[in-house]
C-alpha cells in the first residue's frame, strides 16, 4: 500500500496505545502496539501492532518524508469498503510532515522484539509483491555523496542528425555482492519517481519510437536533451546528445508527454545516452544530502530503476567534504553496480581536472570506489559507543579497492604493490610523502614516509594516524622510526577526550655529531635513537592524566638530528600527573623518575599538589594556597666535562656569588630528602576612589629532610607583604581621524600600577638544595656550552670569562630578584617597588555600520626599584627597566618593537624592532633588528613568503650579525603547488656548522592535514 500521487502534500499520523521508538544510524524507527491507527489524507489504516521505519524526522526542502512498515491485523476502510489483511506492507511519502499523536513516547532499543523480527523478515522477503524503494536494514545505512565542482557543458548538436534506426538494448550489468550500500541501490523492486525531459540547449529535439518487443518500446530522441529524475533518494540530471529510452507499457507520443511534464510514476525505464554524456547525482538524504557528483563519458546505458549503469571512456568526479579538492576516477569503463557502488577497468585516480595535468597519478587495472558507512573505532580497534544511546558511532568512509596498484610522478613509475584498500581521503596509496636532502652534516638523505594501514589492508580508526618512516642518510647511516597519533573520545569506555602522541625513531649512526663552532662529537655509540609516548587522558569532568615516557640514546641526539623539537618542544622528562580541579580548588599527584644521566634533574617518589584558586572570605578578603608534599631525589649530571671536576665553590653560600666553575651546578652531588611547603597569600582589594588598593600578606613554611649545611633536616619560614594598586584613565577624542592612518577617533586607555613587597626569610636561598628546574633543556644546554667554551679558551679577565662567572647570569638569582613565587628554593630576603604604565589607544575600522573596535596601538613601560640595592641588586636601586610597543598600522602591517635593559655596566639589555607586513596567501614579509649585550649581538633578520602565480611561491630567509661580522644562515625553498601534489625545494646554510644543504620533498596536496603532535606544554 502506498500513497496516492494526489495524497502526497497531506501530513502521515500515527497513534497507538504503547509506542516505542529508537535510532539505528540515520533511521529513526517506531514500534506501536494496540489500536494503531496511521493516517493519509482519506487513507486510515487500522492494526493491532505495527513497525514503522523513518529515513529523518524533518521534511527536506523540496523533497517528500519516506515512511515505510509492516503492520498485522489490518483493517483498511470504513464501512461497505473496508479491506482486512492479517498482514500488511505500507509505502507512504509526505511532503508535509509526520506527527506521532501519542503523549508519551518510551525511548528504548527494540530490535530483539518478535515484531520487529517479523517486520524485518517481511520485507527482505523477495516474494512480496510491494517492497518500498527504501529497504529497512538490519544495521545502519551509510550517507550519500558529496558535490563535486561543475564541469563544462556538452556540446550542442548540429543541424545534421542522424537517422534513427530500432536501436538494440544493451545488458545492464548484474549487481555484485557489495555489502551494505544505500537503499535502493540494484533493488528491482517499485519506486515511485518523477521524470522530465527537456531540450539540452535552444533547440527543440526530434524522437522516434520502436516496438521491440512485448509491451516494450524504444524511443530514439535526437538532438540534444536533458532528463530529470527525482524521487525520495535525491536527483538525477542527465544531459546527452542523443539518447535511446526503452518503457514498458507506454511509448510514442505519450511517452513523450509523460515525460515532458514530468509525472510521477513506477514505470521502470532503461536509457542509452551517447555524446558528451554528463549525470549528475544529488542524494536528499543523510549526512552529505544536497551535494553533487558527476559522472562524464562518450557513451552511458542506466537502468534508472535499479540504479545500474555502464559508462565507457568515462570520468567519475567524487567530492569528499574533508578532502580540500574533489577525487576524479578516469577509466576506459566505469560501472555503477549500486546507488554508492562503482567498479573500474584500467582506472586513474588524481585530483586535476584535466587528464594532462596531474603531477601523481594512481593506476590500476580494476580498481573500486565505493561510500559506505562503517562502525567508528578507537586506536585499538574497539568499536566507539555513543554514551547517550548506547548505539555504535559509524562514520562515512569513500572506500576504494585497486589491484596491481602503482603511482606515476610525472610520467614515471616510482611505487607498486600488489592490492591496497583504504579510505580515500588518504588517496594516494601507503606513500605518504618522499624527502631527499643533502648536506655535509648528514650527506644524500632519501626520507620515505608510508601509511601502516593502507600498507598492510588495516581499517583506520578515525582522527588516528600512524606512519612509517624508512630513511637513509649516507654520512649517518640507515634509520627506521614510526609515529603513531590519535585522538577522540571514550577510550577503553572511559568518559572524555584523549590524546596520543607515539614517537620512535633509530639510526646506526656511523658519522660525526656536528653541533655549532667546536661543537663536533663523536656519538657515545653507533645504535642511536629515540622513543617518546605522550598521553592525555580525560576522566569525567573533573579528572585528567598527562602522561610521558622518554628515552634519548645521548645528550647530543634530539639536538643533532630534530633540532627544531629540541628548540621548542617541552623537556624530554618522564612522568606522569594526575590532575583534579573543581571551581577553585585543584590537586595533583606527580610521578617522575630520573632516566637522562646527563641533566641536573630531581625525581618525584611521588609528590602532591593541592590548589585553593582565590578563596572568598566575608566578601572581602581573598585567599590563595598552594601545599606540596613529595619525596625527592636530586641527580647532579654525570658527564661533567674533563678539567671541571666537582669541588667546593668560593663564596659557596653568598648571594651574590661567582657561577662555579662547572658547567653544571649546583655542586651538591645527589640528594634524597623529602619536603613539604605550603605557601599561602591573603588578599584584600578595595576601592578608594578611582584606585584599587589591594593589600597582601605572604606566608610560606617549608621543611627539608637536609640541606647543604644541616644533614638532620629543617623548616624555613618566609613571611611578608605589600599592596599593589592600580588605576585606569581614559580619554576620547572623537575629532581625531585620519585616511593614512586608518584611525576613525581615538579612545586612549591607560592603567596605572605599582606593586610594593616586603619579606624576609629566616633561612639563606643558598644552603637550599634547588629541586625544582628553572630552565628547559635547551636553554640548560646551551648555558653549559657557552661557559664551557668560555672557561677553557678565555683567561680571567676577558669578558668572555667575565660572562662565564658573573652572578649577574645567575638563574636562580634572577628568580630571585624577579620575585618568582613558584619555588621554594626562589624565596629569600627582598623588598622592592614594581610600576608602570599600559597604554592602549583604540578606534575604529570597517565598513559604515559594520564597524569594530580596535587596538590601534599600544605601549607598556615597567621598572622594578630596590630600596636596599645592596642586598637585592648588585648595589643599583634600579632593574629590569622593559617596554613593549605595537602599531597595527593597517589590518595587515604591524610594528613591533621591545627592549629589556639591565641599567648597570655588563648588565644585560635586549632591543628588538621589526615590521611585519601581511598579504594574505599572496605575501607575507617581515624585517627587524635585534641587539643582546653584552655577548655584542647585532642582527638584522629578513623573512619573506611570495607567491608568484596560483601554482608558485618562494619564500626565504637570511640573519647577519654585524656586531660578531658573521653570516648566521640563510634558507631558500622554491615551492610548486598542483591539484594533488605540492613539490619543494630548498637550500639551506649554516655558517655556525659549515654546512651548505639541499632538500627536495613531495607532499600529496589532495590528502586532508595529518594530525599533529600533541602539545603538552601546558605542564
Amino acid at each position: 500500500m502506498s500513497t496516492p500521487a494526489e495524497e502526497i502534500s497531506a501530513p502521515v499520523r500515527l497513534s497507538a496505545d504503547r509506542v516505542v521508538g529508537w535510532s539505528d544510524g540515520n533511521l529513526d524507527i517506531l514500534l506501536a502496539r494496540g489500536n494503531v491507527v496511521l493516517e493519509q489524507g482519506l487513507l486510515r489504516l487500522r492494526m493491532r501492532e505495527a513497525v514503522v521505519w523513518m529515513n529523518g524526522s524533518e521534511v527536506r526542502r523540496g523533497q517528500p518524508l519516506r515512511l515505510w512498515g509492516y503492520g498485522e491485523e489490518a483493517r483498511l476502510g470504513d464501512g461497505a469498503h473496508v479491506q482486512t489483511a492479517r498482514s500488511v506492507l505500507f509505502d507512504l511519502q509526505t511532503r508535509s510532515e509526520f506527527r506521532l499523536q501519542n503523549p508519551h513516547l518510551e525511548k528504548r532499543p527494540a530490535g530483539e522484539d518478535p515484531l520487529y523480527r517479523r517486520a524485518l523478515a517481511a520485507w527482505q522477503t523477495p516474494s512480496v509483491p510491494e517492497t518500498p524503494p527504501i529497504q529497512p536494514p538490519a544495521v545502519s545505512q551509510p550517507p550519500e555523496p558529496a558535490k563535486p565542482e561543475s564541469s563544462a557543458p556538452g556540446k550542442e548538436p548540429g543541424s545534421d542528425r542522424p537517422e534513427a534506426s530500432k536501436p538494440e538494448k544493451p545488458s545492464a550489468p548484474s549487481k555484485p555482492d557489495v555489502g551494505r550500500v544505500l537503499p535502493g541501490g540494484g533493488s528491482a523492486r517499485t519506486r515511485l519517481r518523477s521524470i522530465r525531459i527537456a531540450p539540452r540547449g535552444s533547440s527543440p529535439f526530434s524522437h522516434e519510437t520502436f516496438p521491440t518487443g512485448a509491451d516494450e518500446y524504444a524511443t530514439v530522441v535526437l538532438g540534444g536533451v536533458v532528463l530529470y529524475v527525482e524521487d525520495a533518494d535525491g536527483s538525477m540530471d542527465i544531459s546527452t546528445d542523443r539518447a535511446v529510452i526503452w518503457s514498458r507499457t507506454v511509448g510514442g507520443e505519450r511517452l513523450l508527454s509523460d515525460l515532458q511534464i514530468g509525472r510521477t510514476t513506477d514505470e521502470r525505464y532503461e536509457v542509452y545516452l551517447e555524446g558528451h554524456v554528463e549525470v549528475r547525482q544529488t542524494p536528499s538524504r543523510g549526512p552529505l544530502a544536497g551535494k553533487t557528483r558527476l559522472l562524464q563519458a562518450d557513451q552511458v546505458y542506466f537502468d534508472l530503476q535499479r540504479n545500474l549503469g555502464v559508462l565507457r571512456n568515462a570520468q567519475l568526479v567524487m567530492p569528499e567534504p574533508r578532502l580540500p579538492l574533489p577525487v576524479y576516477l578516469r577509466a576506459t569503463e566505469i560501472r555503477q553496480v549500486a546507488a554508492d557502488f562503482f567498479e573500474a577497468d584500467n582506472a586513474e585516480v588524481s585530483a586535476s581536472r584535466l587528464p594532462s595535468d596531474p603531477g601523481v597519478i594512481a593506476r590500476a587495472p580494476l580498481a573500486t570506489l565505493q561510500l559506505r558507512e562503517v562502525p567508528e573505532r578507537g586506536p585499538f580497534g574497539r568499536i566507539v559507543t555513543d554514551p547517550q544511546t548506547g548505539q555504535p558511532r559509524t562514520e562515512t568512509q569513500l572506500f576504494g579497492t585497486a589491484d596491481d596498484f602503482s603511482l606515476w610522478l610525472e610520467g614515471v613509475p616510482f611505487f607498486y604493490w600488489p592490492h591496497v584498500e583504504g579510505d580515500l581521503r588518504d588517496p594516494l596509496g601507503p606513500l605518504d610523502r618522499v624527502r631527499v636532502r643533502a648536506d655535509r652534516v648528514f650527506g644524500f638523505g632519501l626520507m620515505l614516509d608510508w601509511d601502516i594501514f593502507e600498507l598492510f589492508g588495516g581499517e583506520r580508526p578515525k582522527n588516528t594516524r600512524w606512519d612509517l618512516e624508512t630513511d637513509y642518510l649516507s654520512e649517518r647511516g640507515p634509520a627506521l622510526g614510526t609515529t603513531f597519533l590519535s585522538r577522540g573520545e571514550n577510550l577503553f569506555g572511559i568518559p572524555g577526550k584523549y590524546q596520543t602522541d607515539v614517537r620512535v625513531w633509530h639510526i646506526y649512526d656511523t658519522g660525526t655529531d656536528r653541533l655549532g663552532g667546536i661543537r663536533t662529537f663523536a656519538p657515545p655509540t653507533p645504535w642511536r635513537g629515540r622513543d617518546t609516548f605522550r598521553h592525555r587522558q580525560e576522566l569525567g569532568e573533573d579528572w585528567t592524566f598527562l602522561g610521558q615516557f622518554s628515552w634519548l640514546s645521548d645528550r647530543n641526539f634530539l639536538e643533532q638530528f630534530f633540532k627544531r623539537e629540541f628548540d621548542e618542544d617541552i623537556n624530554q622528562e618522564t612522568f606522569a600527573n594526575l590532575k583534579w580541579q573543581r571551581d577553585d580548588l585543584a590537586a595533583s599527584l606527580l610521578v617522575q623518575p630520573h632516566l637522562r644521566g646527563w641533566v641536573n634533574e630531581t625525581s618525584w617518589l611521588p609528590r602532591g599538589d593541592f590548589y585553593i584558586l582565590g578563596q572568598d572570605f566575608f566578601e572581602s578578603l581573598t585567599w590563595f594556597s598552594r601545599a606540596s608534599a613529595g619525596y625527592a631525589i636530586f641527580s647532579p649530571s654525570d658527564d661533567i666535562p674533563a678539567g671541571f671536576p666537582l669541588m667546593p665553590i668560593p663564596g659557596e653560600f653568598l648571594r651574590f656569588r661567582p657561577l662555579p666553575p662547572s658547567g653544571d651546578f649546583p655542586h651538591s652531588g645527589r640528594r634524597e630528602l623529602a619536603r613539604l611547603d605550603w605557601w599561602n597569600e591573603l588578599d584584600w582589594p578595595f576601592q578608594l576612589g578611582a584606585v584599587k588598593l589591594v593589600p597582601y600578606g605572604l606566608l610560606d613554611t617549608t621543611w627539608y629532610q637536609e640541606t647543604l649545611t644541616d644533614p638532620d633536616g629543617t623548616a624555613r619560614f618566609y613571611a611578608g607583604g605589600g599592596v599593589r594598586a592600580s588605576l585606569p584613565l581614559t580619554r576620547i577624542h572623537p575629532e581625531l581621524s585620519s585616511i593614512l592612518f586608518n584611525v576613525n577617533g581615538i579612545a586612549h586607555k591607560l592603567l596605572l600600577w605599582t606593586d610594593y613587597r616586603y619579606v624576609r626569610s629566616d633561612r639563606n636561598f643558598r644552603e637550599l638544595v634547588l629541586l625544582d628546574r628553572l630552565d628547559d633543556d635547551a636553554t640548560d644546554q646551551a648555558r653549559r656550552d657557552l661557559r664551557n667554551y668560555f672557561l677553557t679558551f678565555f683567561p680571567p679577565g676577558s669578558r668572555e670569562f667575565f660572562l662565564a662567572t658573573s652572578p649577574f647570569f645567575d638563574p636562580q638569582l634572577y628568580a630571585l630578584r624577579r620575585g618568582y613565587e613558584y619555588s621554594s628554593e626562589t624565596l629569600d630576603d627582598l623588598q622592592f617597588l614594581r610600576f608602570g604604565l599600559d597604554q592602549r589607544w583604540q578606534t575604529k575600522r570597517g565598513f559604515p555600520g559594520q564597524q569594530h573596535i580596535v587596538d590601534w596601538m599600544s605601549l607598556n613601560v615597567r621598572a622594578t626599584y630596590f630600596p636596599d640595592p645592596g642586598r637585592d641588586n648588585f648595589g643599583h636601586s634600579f632593574a629590569f627597566l622593559e617596554y613593549d610597543y605595537i602599531w597595527h598600522m593597517g589590518d595587515r602591517t604591524t610594528l613591533v618593537s621591545n627592549a629589556w635593559v639591565e641599567p648597570y655596566a655588563d648588565g644585560a639589555r635586549m632591543f628588538n624592532i621589526g615590521i611585519f607586513l601581511d598579504r594574505g596567501e599572496h605575501m607575507s614579509f617581515y624585517l627587524g633588528y635585534r641587539m643582546l649585550d653584552p655577548i655584542g649581538s647585532d642582527a638584522v633578520i629578513s623573512s619573506a613568503t611570495y607567491q608568484l602565480s596560483p601554482k608558485w611561491s618562494i619564500t626565504y630567509s637570511t640573519t647577519y650579525d654585524f656586531g660578531i661580522s658573521q653570516n648566521l644562515g640563510q634558507t631558500f625553498i622554491i615551492t610548486r603547488t598542483g591539484s594533488d601534489l605540492r613539490v619543494s625545494l630548498g637550500l639551506t646554510y649554516n655558517p655556525l656548522t659549515n654546512n651548505f644543504g639541499v632538500a627536495f620533498t613531495i607532499l600529496p596536496t589532495l590528502a586532508p592535514p595529518k594530525l599533529h603532535h600533541l602539545n603538552l606544554s601546558g605542564l
